[in-house]
């Protein structure tokens, strides 16, 4: 169970989830397994890797693979 103090942050993972998830579905990018977070990387990769330095995508999935 969460504390008290730890509800916004709880909050805000949950929403910056939906908006990364909402982002996938709505170009057409579809998971093909349940690791929700890792499809979200996996789509920043192959979507906006010019646009996202690639130390800044590996550390981010890097975090996704710890879930």
């Amino acid at each position: 169970m969460l504390e008290i103090g730890e509800w916004g942050w709880a909050h805000n993972a949950a929403c910056n989830a939906a908006v990364g998830r909402a982002l996938m579905l709505s170009r057409g990018y579809r998971p093909k397994a349940q690791g929700h977070h890792f499809a979200v990387v996996s789509f920043a990769r192959a979507a906006y890797s010019s646009k996202i330095p690639q130390d800044a995508l590996g550390a981010w999935q890097g975090a996704a693979q710890k879930k």
